[in-house]
């Protein structure tokens, strides 16, 4: 619950520190006195944008900081930072500090946080019901929430929408191979014109290799007799070393050098001898046969028109290309057995989550007809005795999903059970609205289990014993939690446990609010100047002493 709130620099206020007590606390003051600044704080301190202009003095920063007893509430909190930050105390202090420049800060027990982080633990700190909440009657995803939450449907609607989310996927995976099916068969076509041109080339060719054939069939006549030619000449050359060889014989028995040059000369020899045998050797074996030659011709052309055509500058990635047009070729001719594959998975998971689709939308219709009851007898209690509230769940077209299910949930309205039920968000009343939202606030507050409730004017447009009624609900509300209302009725006013009176002192230039708890005397005095003005008969005071007992 919170305990204790301060503001400084917002707004109409100065400085203010209010102390808040658990049960039913009212808040009373005259139109403009400033009775939303504390709402709009609160805001703050529960993740709501804060706003420059909402400083009083604008080179002051304004400081927002409020105290909630959170023992046994059992916040839900996923960021391990913030809850590492909260757990295992019994005090939660919340700070928001707006600068001149616009820029605001967040903090937890004095640790700064992230805004969203704040917004998600503020919203199970307090609910703010303010008048333009009861538009949320005009969303059919309110009327999804109220009937979930009375159903207990939090755990099921989780595992159906983590199903749905899987479905999703499937899904997306199944239009996305369609789509390039479709794309592949519109290409197929061409891609075959330009695989066609890959045919007959092997996957192991070795262009250096076939540049180099290539090359050598080109000047193969030449190459033949320049081989003949060179082995005629080492001949003649052999020939000719024989002859030196054999002078050498005889002279190196009695000159000296004779030794050293037939060294030489016989290694001379021998090195020309095994250059004969290699040259001959390689006579007759260059190929002219044409045939050939035509071929490492033909397979060179293709090899660098195909490189060309594709920008590329290597055999590998050319061969890289062909397997993406196999693939493109093959993911035709292999669609039905691909598609159905994918259609198999889509309707498994399908399956699955319509299973969980259903079980959802029969827990809804299972309470819907309670909730409606639950919804009637408060509302008789609150003056609207001929009023009907229903349920219409407009299911949707049959093989259609949504994120909630299949349901499509929304409160309908009849003043009067003669009537023929409409929406109910286009024909009541704002009176009527105010007090459904009261009620169905009043029935989910045990569900969801809020600490503190704040209504802003939620009696409007109700008087007299309605007025009563409506006060006795809030203060019921209060019996396991902490409840404010801001009112202009005397009848709700009294309810209260507490009362704040929101005052607004000062003169134009310099105005300023404050707000004080009332003691016994001066809530007499403040009821019955709500039920006759500013001036205080005995009847007014007597009528405020009876509302109080």
């Amino acid at each position: 619950m919170l305990q204790r709130l301060e503001i400084s620099n917002f707004a109409l206020v100065e400085n203010l520190e209010i102390n808040f007590q658990s049960g039913f606390t009212t808040i009373t003051g005259e139109t403009g006195s400033g009775k939303s600044v504390m709402l709009s704080a609160l805001g703050l301190l529960t993740g709501n944008r804060a706003d420059s202009k909402a400083l009083k003095n604008p080179e002051v920063k304004c400081v927002v900081k409020g105290e909630f007893g959170i023992k046994n509430y059992g916040l839900k909190i996923e960021n391990d930072a913030v809850k590492e930050i909260v757990e295992e105390e019994d005090i939660l202090t919340i700070r928001r500090v707006i600068l001149p420049s616009g820029k605001s800060r967040a903090y937890i027990n004095e640790e700064p946080v992230k805004l969203e982080d704040l917004k998600l633990l503020g919203g199970q700190l307090v609910d703010i019901h303010s008048q333009h909440q009861n538009l949320l009657l005009r969303d059919a995803d309110f009327t999804r929430e109220v009937v979930d939450l009375f159903a207990g449907n939090g755990a099921l609607l989780g595992e159906y929408q983590k199903a749905y989310g899987v479905w999703r996927v499937v899904c997306d995976d199944l239009d996305a191979v369609i789509a390039q099916q479709e794309q592949a068969k519109a290409e197929y076509d061409y891609n075959q014109v330009q695989l066609e041109a890959f045919e007959g080339l092997d996957e192991e060719l070795d262009l250096s290799a076939l540049e180099s054939e290539q090359e050598i069939g080109a000047h193969g006549v030449e190459i033949e007799g320049g081989v003949r030619e060179i082995d005629g000449l080492i001949d003649g050359k052999v020939d000719g070393l024989d002859d030196v060889l054999k002078v050498l014989n005889r002279l190196e028995g009695f000159y000296e050098p004779a030794k050293r040059w037939k060294e030489r000369i016989e290694s001379l020899y021998f090195d020309l001898q095994d250059i004969k045998q290699e040259v001959e050797g390689q006579q007759g074996t260059v190929d002219l046969d044409p045939e050939r030659v035509e071929y490492v011709a033909d397979t060179l052309a293709r090899v660098y028109g195909l490189m060309k055509r594709y920008n590329v500058h290597s055999v590998d990635d050319l061969w890289n290309i062909r397997v993406e047009l196999e693939q493109k070729v093959a993911m035709v001719e292999d669609f039905e057995t691909v598609l159905s594959e994918k259609k198999g998975a889509e309707k498994k998971k399908k399956d699955e989550m319509k299973q969980l689709a259903l079980a959802l939308s029969n827990k809804r219709n299972v309470v819907i007809s309670g909730l409606e009851a639950k919804i009637g007898e408060q509302l008789s209690f609150l003056g609207m005795k001929d009023a009907v509230v229903t349920i219409c769940n407009k299911k949707l077209e049959d093989g259609l999903f949504g994120t909630y299910g299949v349901d499509q949930l929304e409160f309908m309205y009849v003043a009067h059970e003669s009537m023929v039920p409409r929406s109910l968000a286009q024909i009541a009343s704002g009176g009527e609205v105010a007090r459904i939202m009261l009620v169905l606030k009043n029935i989910l507050a045990d569900l969801v289990q809020l600490p503190t409730v704040i209504f802003d004017e939620v009696d409007t447009g109700v008087s007299g014993d309605v007025a009563d009624k409506v006060g006795q609900m809030m203060r019921a509300m209060a019996g396991n939690r902490q409840v404010m209302a801001i009112s202009h009725l005397p009848q709700v006013a009294a309810k209260g446990e507490q009362q704040l009176k929101v005052l607004k002192e000062g003169d134009a230039v310099s105005a300023y609010t404050r707000i004080v708890a009332l003691g016994e005397e001066d809530r007499v005095a403040e009821i019955a100047q709500m039920i006759s003005g500013s001036d205080l008969s005995d009847s007014a005071l007597e009528q405020a002493r009876l509302l109080l007992r």
